[in-house]
């Protein structure tokens, strides 16, 4: 009778064991998705951010990136000094800045 009676205990014991680790595992998994679920928002943001920066800086230096995109279609390649020659007095505008 001690005997069934024990076994009954660990079979009690042994499911309540069970159902406290799938609440935790089910935590943990809930926990990762919501991480997860930021850090996807936060990617998207900085994606956002950083295109919008790049518009600022294409429309403050559209004249030099002219120049640079028709020397490149009429030579296929530009080298570095030419470049940089083109784009000399290219400006970041203050809104463009990331600090």
């Amino acid at each position: 009778n001690e005997i069934k009676q024990r076994g009954r205990k660990n079979l009690v014991q042994a499911r309540s064991f069970a159902e406290l680790l799938e609440q935790a595992i089910r935590k943990y998994q809930n926990r990762a998705i919501e991480t997860a679920k930021v850090i996807d928002e936060e990617v998207e943001e900085l994606i956002t951010e950083a295109a919008k920066r790049a518009r600022i800086v294409i429309r403050a230096n559209r004249e030099p990136l002219e120049k640079l995109k028709v020397a490149l279609l009429e030579k296929e390649t530009v080298e570095a000094n030419e470049v940089a020659e083109i784009l000399k007095g290219t400006k970041l505008p203050k809104e463009a800045t990331l600090y």
